[in-house]
């Protein structure tokens, strides 16, 4: 197998790892939090500490973490040992291992194999679910599609869903409770002896509203949006740091005018490239110009993830921190963050799901990515004025 390391390095006490086929094998033991990205992505180690893995094709995890697991990729497979958390997105998301704590999955289609362990709390949202393990601990589900197919123990199931398919194999003693414009199909084979509690909501049936939500998030096209957004937010974090914290220090403190500089960058660059463009002098400049706009509109969702994942720790920060000095707390609003990866996920789920609040969520969303757009020509605008751009891109922290 082709195998073409682009960038392996420590940063921040991370392991990173960047290829187009990417593998750990079985004889490796990661002490640190581990980063890994490719085409397609293979792991068979131990892990000590968080593994993020992401692959726009196949992406497997078969080893052993100690602590969470963030796996993306269109094709997931989870059949290692999870001692934490999971959190899975995909197109498709199969997992046939042990996970000790809660799983949080999205994607197209879910697959829970009948060998599959999940100790904690299991949150999914996808078009199509399949669940072949028994269901022993509290589970909440929303999806277009729910199939179960094995013995359902736990007194906590909560579905709310548009088909409802209790398969053969089913035997339900727990207790379930369920949310569709229709009623549950038993097959003439499964065992209900449980309590099975059904609510009938008719606006999915009048206008399809949970279906066109699912729909819509499941596209193909918003699924690899997501991925490739996580890509470009795991470069700008790691690969161009500097850049990227003094960006988002920019959006943090000066969020009013970032937007402002963002729309007016979007209103007045085409302008200004079509007047260079009758130029013949200044041609050059215009497509210079034009370059310049269109990369940093094509960061500026995955700065917008990174700023929307600083805000939220920082005003985290500030609700937990509880003074009654009005100094101290003035401080505490005036004063940035450094980014991270962890927070730039969060900021990036974020603003995927806002997406479809209806009315406003689309607008909430184009206003940060304004805001990180603003954000970048002020920063680029310094660095020109100063004349340290490169090293601005190519420097790293300490």
């Amino acid at each position: 197998m082709l195998f073409l390391t682009l960038f392996s390095q420590h940063v921040d006490a991370a392991k990173v790892d960047i290829a187009t086929q990417l593998q750990h094998t079985d004889s490796t033991t990661y002490s640190q939090n581990t980063y890994a990205v490719g085409i397609s992505v293979a792991t068979d180690a131990t892990y000590e500490k968080d593994l993020f893995l992401a692959g726009l094709g196949t992406t497997i995890f078969s080893g052993k973490t100690e602590e969470d697991l963030i796996i993306i990729g269109g094709d997931v497979q989870i059949s290692g040992v999870v001692e934490e958390d999971v959190r899975a997105f995909g197109g498709a998301v199969r997992i046939s291992g042990a996970v000790s704590g809660d799983v949080v999955m999205i994607g197209g289609t879910l697959f829970i194999d009948e060998g599959a362990v999940i100790e904690g709390d299991v949150v999914l949202v996808g078009g199509a679910i399949e669940i072949n393990a028994p269901l022993e601990s509290k589970t909440n589900i929303i999806s277009g599609t729910v199939v179960f197919n094995n013995t359902i123990s736990s007194n906590d199931v909560v579905v709310t869903t548009y088909r409802l398919v209790l398969d053969s194999n089913t035997k339900l003693i727990g207790e379930m409770t369920y949310f569709s414009p229709r009623q549950v199909s038993v097959n003439e084979n499964a065992e209900v002896t449980g309590p099975l509690t059904y609510n009938r909501i008719n606006p999915l049936q009048d206008d399809g509203l949970i279906d066109q939500a699912i729909v819509s998030f499941l596209n193909f096209w918003v699924v690899l949006r997501f991925v490739t957004t996580l890509v470009l937010a795991f470069l700008l974090v790691f690969v161009f740091k500097v850049f990227t914290q003094r960006t988002v220090d920019v959006a943090q403190s000066f969020l009013g005018k970032s937007f402002l500089v963002g729309l007016s960058s979007l209103i007045v660059i085409p302008f200004l490239f079509a007047l260079l463009l009758a130029s013949l002098i200044l041609f050059p400049v215009a497509i210079l110009l034009l370059l310049a706009a269109m990369f940093f509109w094509i960061i500026a969702g995955a700065v917008a993830g990174i700023v929307v994942g600083v805000l939220v720790r920082k005003y985290y920060t500030i609700i937990r921190t509880e003074t009654d000095d009005e100094e101290e707390e003035k401080k505490l609003h005036q004063q940035t963050y450094d980014i991270s990866f962890n927070s730039a996920v969060i900021g990036v789920v974020l603003l995927t799901l806002i997406e479809f609040v209806p009315y406003v969520g689309d607008v909430i969303r184009l206003v940060f990515v304004l805001i990180a757009f603003g954000a970048l020509w002020l920063t680029f605008y310094k660095y020109v004025r100063w004349g340290s751009l490169f090293t601005s891109f190519t420097k790293r922290r300490k």
